[in-house]
Parts: C-alpha cells; structure tokens; sequence
C-alpha cells in the first residue's frame, strides 16, 4: 500500500511530480463527503502514472490540492478519469483549478455501444477483472482510512491505463476515436459546484412542489428554508434532518398537527421545535405573499416546425440502431428541439447549433438536413 501523501515536501509527492512530468498520461479520481456533509469537502485525491505507480493524496490531513496544478493544468498530459463531470466540477469549485486534456473512459464505454458503463461493468467489459464497490458510499471524510478504503480507492485508478489502450483500439477500428475526443474536450468548459442556494429558494426545485396548493407551498417555503439552515449548522446534508417526502406531507395537511406530528416526520426530532414554528410561520403568511411557482408557458409551435421535430425523433430511433448507440447519445432532444427551430440549409448552418459537435454533423449531417427538408 503507497503511503499517503500529506505534504508536498513528502518524497512520494515528488516522486509523483517526476513521474507525471515524463508521461503521456495519467489516472485521477476523487472522493468527497457529499452524502456526509452540508459544506462538500475533497477528501483524497488517488493518481496513478504510467511508471505504474498509484498515490494517495490527502487533503484533509493537510496536502494542499493546488499543488496539483501544474499537473492538472498541463494541456500536453492527458488526464484520464471514469465519469470526469463531478470530479471536474469539484476541483474547479475547491481548488479553482481547471481540468486540461481530458480522457473519459465513461464517455469512451458509451461510444463503443456499451448498456453498462460504470467502472464495474468496464473493467468487466474491457479487461475481464471484477472489483467491489462496496466502500462507494464510505464516510471519506473519516480519518484514519482503513487498508480497505485505500485499497478500494486504489482500484479506481490502477487499471484505466490499460482500458484507455484497449478503448482507443476499438473506437479507431470504429472510427470514432474523434468522436470521444471532441466530447472529452468540451468537459474542460464545465462549471464549477454550483454555489449553495439561497434557503427560502431551495423548496422551488423539490420534486413534488408542483402538486402543492397555495398555502401548502407557503409552509413548505418555510420548512424547507428551517432544513437548510439545520443543515448547514450541523454540517449534514438536508435529507439526514429529514427527507423532501416527509415534508411535503406536512404541508399537504395545510394545518397545525403539534408538534409530535412534526417529530414523527423528522430524521433529526431533537429539532422538531424549530420545524413547528416553521410550520407555524408557514399558516401565517398574508395571502398576497404565499410564493408562486414560475410554471413554463406553453408555446405552440409552427405546424411545420413541429413536422421536423417528430421527423428527426423517427429518424433518430433508426440511426440509433444502425450505429449501436444510445438515441440521446445520437442526438438529444435539446438539439432536436434547436434543429427543428432554425431548420438549417447546409451543413455550415447546422453546425452552428450550439453543442452540436463537429462529429455529428460529420456522421448524419446529410441525413438530418434531408429530413427537415422534406415537405
């Protein structure tokens, strides 16, 4: 087991940095205390080199994730991850450092016209190894990691090397290598986390709010806003004070149950007070100032702009099968949407369509502008 790198003065730290310097490319991976903490931390960042060495690097015991940097940073060292969105977004968020040259083997499993594309199934599917992912949901802000944990997160870097090689063998067989390294390439322009919410906001993006009425929306407001501000002072997520069902119901009842009936809906009841009187707040907002839901107005859309939307969803079901892969991989309903509005009349004029990609309009650039052409 590699030791854990605490400090960049730690001679495994500078090994690592010799290594990555001379390499075509390297694994990364994170784990965060997403489902453990309010306030979302980087946990432990695992590398592995094509030295064939893994490390471990921890942040919470002190390693400055900064220091990564000039490594991740680098555009001529490709950073190989499995499902790079959120590790992106986190260190952008965390570390304000941004991702350059980026390799996703999730993105590669799903081009290859793989149905299961989690590191289980493409090790499986890639290299004939099987691994647990029994520690996925540990507490990674813990300390100390056990031999298990590290070995768990070891595994999540040490063989993506070989899965890029084998990968890259079949999409040039393919002839969709270009494909994944247009798709990698647009993960760099990703956003970080998102900044937490203002708390008397947060209810508006709750399934189910829709189905509330008017004075169950105003005492929901209210919970939800008392959740959050629990939440944050006790550095848990929200659902471990109570969950976004048991809240609903409360408000559904549009009526004052006491206080026990507001405990029986908690995770956390040593907070069943603060939740009364958030429920209480709730039945004793004005009417002119019970919140709305801004809802989506209907849009009718030209007849023939609606011809071109279901013309391209029917061809998108048969280019799907033809080229084994996913239909919203083919094209999404986003850019189905955006096609059929602009209803371009050349190839230029279709790839610019914001988020179209080059490689689409390479492979059914001609086929989609003979299907909105047709009358």
């Amino acid at each position: 087991m590699p030791p854990i790198i605490r400090s960049t003065d730690d001679a495994a730290f500078r090994r690592l940095i010799g290594e990555a310097g001379g390499a075509r490319a390297i694994v990364i991976d994170t784990e965060s205390d997403s489902l453990y903490h309010y306030h979302q931390k980087i946990c432990l960042i695992q590398v592995a080199t094509e030295a064939g060495s893994s490390y471990l690097l921890d942040p919470l015991e002190g390693f400055p994730v900064e220091a990564l940097r000039v490594l991740f940073e680098n555009p001529d060292l490709t950073k190989v991850f499995h499902g790079a969105d959120y590790d992106i977004a986190l260190l952008k968020a965390k570390a304000g450092i941004a991702i350059r040259n980026v390799y996703d083997t999730m993105i590669a499993a799903k081009f290859l016209g793989r149905t299961e594309v989690g590191l289980q199934a493409t090790l499986r599917d890639e290299l004939g190894l099987t691994i647990s992912k029994g520690n996925q949901k540990d507490d990674w802000s813990a300390r100390p990691l056990s031999e298990e944990q590290m070995q768990y997160a070891l595994t999540d870097v040490n063989h993506l090397l070989d899965v890029v090689a084998k990968q890259r063998s079949a999409l040039e067989e393919k002839g969709r290598l270009h494909w994944v390294q247009e798709e990698c390439a647009a993960l760099e322009a990703l956003s970080g986390l998102p900044a937490k919410a203002d708390p008397r906001e947060v209810f508006r993006d709750v399934k189910g709010v829709a189905a509330l009425p008017p004075r169950g929306l105003a005492i929901f407001r209210e919970l939800i806003a008392c959740r959050e501000h629990i939440a944050d002072e006790l550095d848990l997520p929200p659902f471990r004070v109570a969950v976004n069902e048991a809240l609903l119901s409360l408000a559904h009842t549009e009526k004052d149950g006491g206080r026990e009936a507001v405990a029986c809906n908690l995770r956390r009841r040593e907070y069943a007070d603060r939740f009364h009187e958030a429920l209480l707040r709730g039945l004793e907002v004005r009417e002119a100032d019970i919140p709305k839901l801004e809802r989506g107005r209907r849009i009718e859309l030209p007849l023939a702009q609606q011809r071109r939307v279901a013309a391209l969803k029917e061809w998108r079901k048969g280019a799907a099968t033809r080229v084994a892969l996913e239909i919203s991989l083919v094209i999404p309903q986003r850019l189905i949407d955006r096609i059929a509005e602009a209803n371009p009349a050349s190839l230029d004029a279709l790839g610019n369509n914001d988020g179209l990609r080059r490689w689409r309009v390479e492979a059914f650039g001609e086929e989609i502008l003979q299907v909105i052409s047709r009358p």
